[in-house]
């Protein structure tokens, strides 16, 4: 059983009426893909942040840029690096939150829209009578937990981007201030 502390629960699993749980971990691997998503938000709110910080600095950056060398091609180096691993993080933060909706089998599963989006009351009848639930709960289990962990890998890159445009952004900022007092 999970704990209270897991993110991607609200309290204790419970387990079906079946006993295998696969309801419950239907759930769990929601809540995961549902917590790859909280990151990815908060990346963004982040990135928007960062952005408005530095295009607030960017008449001071244009300054030391237009400066002879070494000053202006040191911060038009870090400047570019900026926006850069700005860009970087946030393709990886779009693709993060982007919404999934491709399953990779053809067929019915009553547990994944996608697969019953453009489907017959009749066939998901037939479906039903045919096919045991449980199979169909853990093959979402299963399409839940490869939504997350690709998520949490799209999150993982995005992280390390915005590290980087925080501190190349910084660099960009206090070096065009140092440049731009020595003018005066």
């Amino acid at each position: 059983m999970l704990s209270d502390a897991d993110p991607a629960s609200e309290g204790q699993t419970p387990q079906t009426s079946e006993g295998t749980g696969s309801i419950a971990a239907i759930d769990q691997m929601a809540g995961w893909a549902r917590f790859g998503d909280t990151k990815a938000t908060i990346l963004a709110a982040g990135l928007g942040v960062a952005a408005t910080m530095f295009n607030s600095s960017a008449p001071a950056v244009f300054k030391a840029m237009s400066r002879p060398c070494p000053a202006g091609l040191l911060v038009g180096g870090f400047a570019l690096l900026t926006v850069l691993s700005f860009m970087w993080t946030l393709f990886w933060v779009v693709r993060a939150i982007a919404p999934r909706s491709d399953i990779p089998y053809q067929g019915l599963n009553r547990f994944a829209w996608p697969s019953v989006a453009d489907a017959t009351a009749e066939r998901l009848v037939r479906h039903a009578q045919q096919n045991d639930v449980e199979e169909d709960a853990w093959q979402q289990v299963l399409d839940l937990a490869k939504v997350a962990k690709r998520k949490f890998y799209f999150c993982r890159l995005a992280v390390y981007g915005f590290g980087v445009t925080i501190a190349s952004g910084v660099v960009t900022v206090l070096l065009s201030a140092l440049y731009n007092s020595s003018i005066n």
